[in-house]
């Protein structure tokens, strides 16, 4: 997982430098319920056609509210905007997921899930810059954790995977603030 999200992030940083972000809308978003839920997300949009986007998201948290619980995410997302103008009315797009979590409450849940899927939204414009994004998706999403009992020893579990699968789940769900930085 850690190697899917290195690259993930170079390729992200490549393609950032070869734009020639003089002539580009840039767009910074994050999502106010997230936030609040202690999940703090950051994202980037780079327009790279008349009516394309291609951006990403970063999302992530450390023991919220005392639970046990970790979690990193990365969403990027290429959407195709109906109005011709990015930023502006509804879109469609391809989106994807890669997650690294560790959860302990009852169970314990230390795995990493991929998905891919078709996202949905709508962006209500307020000002020149600011703009409230309503997204919605659904896809399919691979998942391999260990999985245990809360008071089980970890060490007779070894190093594999004891539960893997797919299912289908919203890959992104939200409401976020956006600024367009031009």
């Amino acid at each position: 997982m850690k190697r899917i999200l290195r690259l993930l992030i170079v390729t992200m940083l490549v393609f950032t430098a070869s734009i020639d972000l003089s002539a580009q809308m840039v767009a910074l978003r994050t999502d106010p319920v997230k936030d609040l839920m202690l999940t703090p997300s950051i994202g980037l949009d780079f327009v790279v056609g008349e009516k394309y986007t291609l951006g990403a998201e970063v999302a992530f948290n450390r023991n919220p509210w005392g639970i046990k619980m970790q979690m990193t995410s990365v969403t990027p997302e290429f959407r195709y905007w109906f109005n011709g103008r990015p930023f502006t009315r509804q879109y469609i797009g391809v989106v994807a997921n890669m997650t690294g979590y560790n959860l302990a409450w009852n169970n314990v849940h230390h795995g990493d899930a991929l998905g891919i899927g078709v996202s949905f939204g709508h962006a209500w414009t307020l000002t020149q810059r600011w703009s409230i994004d309503f997204a919605g998706s659904l896809g399919v999403i691979g998942y391999r954790e260990k999985f245990y009992y809360k008071n089980d020893y970890f060490a007779d579990y070894g190093e594999r995977a004891n539960s893997r699968g797919y299912v289908l789940l919203p890959i992104r769900l939200g409401v976020s603030a956006v600024y367009v930085l031009k």
